[in-house]
């Protein structure tokens, strides 16, 4: 008697388990396949904390690079810390791609269920003027990504590397009020200046490529107090293989273009120039300098990560 009374329990709780799950209520439903967990952590030399992460999602795509799942990690995501979705996979080989930090960016969720790895899904959200002033227009956009990962049984543990995609762009002119400097184009101390950046990188593939999108400008504008001027950009993923960024620096109240064009034809030029193996995916913060006086030509100087005071012997052609 005892016996048939356990198993009429045993299979009352069966039954009330499966007709909870086809009420979908899944929260004590087991997923089919494998469950895979995931850990971030900081790509190598990004200067990735915790507390510069508000959102996180996890898209997963199969072989053919059709999207298979996604994961949004609940509440503010953080670095070394696990975390198991709410499903899971076949055994297989997927690709991961995580995107962080798309507050201010203009996103097609790839849970619409149709994504291929290679739409562009992430987009700079750019006003109708195609000017994107500084400061604080860009997120500090993140994003991590594995390619061709086996999911098995022995193998559920995935950690993805983290890497920045912004970058701080740096310039500081001397010289503006010197006579006879090459750069002076007004005497007058409230003349304002406009330091710009031109470039399409404001659009993204799902995977973290580059998407295709049209040309716009950040831009910020600066008046001197004295005879330096300090102006910084912040903005989006650079590429040793895109030429696609020009740099300008400009006199707005005398309408006076300070940057020739055949020079500041590129900002990745200018960088590789003084750095050939540049590392765009560690090095985040780059200082241009401008010098101009009476007794030397124009000067530039290009450091990563901080000013120095050597001046190099590369020549700037003003107009």
């Amino acid at each position: 008697m005892k016996k048939l009374v356990y198993y009429i329990g045993a299979l009352a709780c069966i039954v009330f388990s499966l007709f909870s799950c086809i009420q979908d209520d899944l929260s004590i439903c087991k997923p089919d396949g494998i469950i895979p967990q995931f850990i971030l952590v900081p790509y190598e030399g990004n200067n990735i904390i915790n507390d510069s992460l508000y959102s996180a999602t996890l898209c997963v795509f199969d072989e053919q690079d059709h999207f298979i799942a996604s994961y949004q990690i609940p509440g503010r995501p953080e670095l070394n810390k696990t975390y198991t979705p709410d499903w899971g996979l076949s055994p297989g080989t997927y690709h991961f791609s995580m995107w962080l930090n798309y507050h201010k960016v203009n996103v097609e969720p790839c849970i619409i269920g149709k994504t291929m790895r290679h739409d562009t899904m992430i987009r700079l959200a750019i006003p109708d003027s195609k000017i994107v002033d500084d400061p604080g227009s860009i997120p500090f956009l993140c994003h991590g990504r594995l390619e061709n990962e086996e999911v098995s049984e022995e193998n559920q543990l995935f950690t993805i590397p983290v890497m920045q995609l912004t970058n701080k762009i740096n310039l500081r002119v001397t010289g503006l009020k010197q006579a006879g400097s090459f750069l002076r184009a007004s005497a007058a101390e409230s003349d304002d200046y406009l330091f710009s950046i031109e470039d399409n990188n404001g659009y993204y593939r799902i995977g973290g490529d580059f998407g295709s999108g049209s040309y716009f400008t950040y831009s910020t504008n600066k008046r001197i107090d004295s005879d330096t001027l300090d102006a910084s950009l912040t903005v989006l993923k650079l590429s040793a293989t895109r030429f696609n960024p020009t740099i300008s620096f400009r006199n707005l109240t005398t309408r006076k273009q300070l940057f020739s064009e055949d020079l500041t034809n590129s900002l990745i030029q200018l960088i590789l120039s003084e750095y050939p193996d540049n590392d765009f995916d560690k090095n985040h913060d780059y200082y241009i300098e401008i010098n101009s006086s009476p007794e030397k030509e124009i000067t530039v100087t290009v450091t990563i990560n901080g000013w120095i005071d050597n001046k190099s012997d590369h020549e700037l052609d003003i107009n």
